[in-house]
């Protein structure tokens, strides 16, 4: 089990861009995918941006890891942003990852051998005219009651 490892400055896919889809997902270090089946569950990852401050902590402690902008759980569910719509990268972005891993399997192996893979379909890089034309994201930060 990892629980709760904090990895700083994790490789970006691209710089000077717009991320337009994130997919997440846990495989081996040969590239197949660990599921419960084999072991391992992705029990939460979250990626933040380490020079942007977070919406609802910045002015926490837990907001030192800086701007959450991707999350993810076993369902390892997609996110596509609408046409013209990314999540920008900057040169001096510095990435950080939180991630969870249980174990289910009878062994230690499965879950210590597991990594998180996100990975990024589609993004459109500096210097060309979509990326001119890309509309930045902007997070939403709920009221009162939703911050504890």
């Amino acid at each position: 089990m990892v629980h709760n490892k904090l990895m700083f400055g994790v490789t970006r896919p691209c710089v000077d861009c717009h991320i337009t889809s994130f997919t997440p997902d846990l495989v081996y270090g040969d590239g197949t995918r660990a599921t419960m089946d084999s072991g391992p569950m992705l029990h939460h990852m979250v990626l933040t941006s380490q020079w942007r401050p977070d919406a609802t902590c910045a002015g926490s402690w837990l907001g030192l890891a800086g701007e959450r902008f991707f999350a993810s759980g076993n369902e390892r569910t997609t996110i596509a942003f609408p046409a013209g719509y990314g999540y920008r990268v900057r040169y001096y972005d510095a990435w950080n990852l939180l991630v969870d891993l249980m174990n289910h399997a009878t062994s230690a192996e499965g879950a210590r051998s597991a990594s998180t893979l996100v990975s990024t379909r589609q993004f459109a890089s500096a210097g060309g005219d979509l990326h001119l034309r890309m509309r930045p994201l902007v997070q939403v930060q709920p009221g009162p009651s939703h911050q504890g």
